[in-house]
């Protein structure tokens, strides 16, 4: 499968090349009680002087090859955590940063801040090259507040066109693109990240068509977490997970659960499939995930190619005739079917969505892994190291 991958701007870059320089400065004006000489964004040096607490934080569950840029790595803070304490941060996390191993900051996206519990954060790595990779983190002052590029969509890298966390029925879009959903019908319900959203199988689904408009060429990822039930029901479901289809033009893409509609009603109950066109069988994965288990979906395509992943592993491809357009159709849930007075939704799906997003461009297969790596059921993707303490502002740490 061809690469296409983000690559990092010459200014970002040289930014990073001089931040171990910067920061070294910058920790210096936090000595002299000066700290407004560094700007706190991500990209520019992270005046980490103004923090009492540190730690490292690597991705030793890393087992790709190739470097992946502006990879969003998942951390989920609780008390298993060794040495994690809540009382040491603010009460809605807002003093939290993140550094790369030169002291750029980082950008990062909370979707979840839970004292009591599991608390999720979407940190911006900026390069993960392989499982010896550290950031730091630092946190503990409670005059910070949180910064601009926490709810900016800043965390995700110019390449999403969409992402949906599915915290709310309308679910809203992540990035700085704004393709915020529409809810018909949905609830929330315990996801596999946090809260997702669940359909009964009766008219529920998300319309989230504006990202169709983000969409600029034939290369494209769709991914997220789905899980649904063997409920003896599954007959007549041509269930979707995310239906591209246009309203003025023949049906194009579809995930769907078997079993769909002749000829493809040799598609076992259950089992995750893409259909391409009116009724073309395209990938049959033989992959049964209707057993009220969390199952990572992945579909990636550059130009004419096209993989299909579940759990991180390639299950089929092919080669694709569809190019995607502005005015398609895209839902959770459901498909759009193009009928001779119009369209119409229908198939819907009886199950629950989380984490679903949409790139324009296509990812490697290193980069698919490790979204599974960091995100699957008990991951080890991430090793924290031991707390340590930063000397407070006007601290002398050296004399003569």
């Amino acid at each position: 499968m061809k690469e296409a991958q983000l690559v990092r701007s010459p200014a970002r870059h040289a930014n990073r090349v001089s931040g171990t320089l910067l920061a070294v400065l910058c920790a210096a004006a936090t000595w002299l009680a000066l700290p407004s000489i560094c700007p706190g964004d991500a990209g520019d040096p992270l005046n980490t002087g103004q923090h009492p607490y540190n730690r490292d934080v690597t991705f030793s569950g890393y087992a790709g090859s190739e470097t992946l840029t502006d990879f969003p790595v998942l951390l989920i803070f609780s008390t298993a955590i060794t040495d994690f304490v809540y009382g040491q941060f603010k009460a809605d996390g807002s003093d939290l940063r993140f550094a790369d191993a030169s002291g750029i900051e980082l950008a990062y996206e909370i979707e979840d801040w839970n004292p009591s519990g599991n608390s999720y954060i979407w940190v911006n790595v900026g390069e993960l090259a392989s499982n010896t990779n550290l950031i730091k983190m630092y946190w503990g002052n409670p005059g910070l507040s949180q910064p601009a590029y926490t709810t900016n969509g800043g965390a995700w890298g110019s390449d999403y066109a969409g992402v949906w966390h599915m915290t709310e029925p309308n679910a809203s879009d992540a990035t700085a693109n704004g393709h915020d959903g529409t809810g018909n019908g949905n609830t929330n319900a315990p996801g596999h990240i946090s809260t997702a959203q669940d359909m009964d199988g009766n008219n529920d689904y998300v319309d989230i068509s504006t990202v169709a408009s983000s969409i600029s060429g034939s290369s494209f990822a769709l991914s997220g977490w789905i899980k649904t039930l063997d409920t003896g029901e599954q007959d007549g479901l041509g269930s979707a997970f995310a239906a591209i289809n246009a309203v003025t033009k023949a049906e194009k893409a579809l995930l769907h659960l078997g079993p769909p509609p002749p000829p493809e009603s040799n598609v076992g109950a259950g089992v995750l499939g893409f259909t391409e066109g009116e009724s073309s069988l395209e990938i049959d994965t033989g992959v049964t995930i209707n057993n009220d288990a969390w199952h990572h979906v992945f579909y990636t395509r550059t130009g004419t190619d096209g993989d299909l992943y579940i759990d991180g592993t390639e299950k089929g491809s092919h080669t694709s005739s569809i190019a995607l357009a502005s005015d398609d159709i895209w839902t959770v849930g459901c498909r759009w079917k193009k009928g001779f007075f119009g369209g119409d939704l229908t198939r819907f799906l009886d199950g629950t969505f989380d984490e679903i997003r949409v790139s324009d461009s296509a990812r490697s297969a290193d980069w698919i892994k490790a979204c599974w790596d960091s995100q699957k059921p008990g991951a080890s993707f991430v090793t924290y190291g031991e707390v340590l303490s930063t000397p407070s502002v006007g601290t002398v740490i050296f004399g003569w």
